[in-house]
């Protein structure tokens, strides 16, 4: 692996984690009810991307310009659809909208 392709890996990396952290935002408002224990979550998982507060707080106030990207890489694959299933049933009930998304 040549340093053109970690250097393509490392864009990937935060481009998937800046979509991943835009689809779990989604999931958390979706049912109106976005409270602190899944806002706690939301700041875990984006510690774990190497996502800052700040640039949370900016996806938070701003998704729509977080395009949708799929990681190539099915481990982060799986990763991120076990985040979004964590954040879903971290709740005491399933929101309708939430199985929809």
């Amino acid at each position: 692996m040549n340093f053109s392709d970690i250097l393509t890996l490392f864009k990937q990396g935060k481009g998937t984690a800046h979509s991943h952290m835009k689809n779990l935002i989604e999931i958390a408002a979706v049912d109106g009810n976005f409270d602190k224990i899944e806002h706690d979550l939301l700041k875990k998982i984006a510690k774990r991307n190497g996502i800052s507060s700040s640039k949370l707080k900016s996806i938070e106030n701003n998704p729509e310009a977080v395009t949708f990207e799929l990681p190539e890489d099915k481990n982060e694959r799986f990763i991120q659809m076990y985040d979004l299933v964590h954040k879903i049933i971290n709740e005491k009930e399933i929101h309708t909208e939430e199985k929809k998304l």
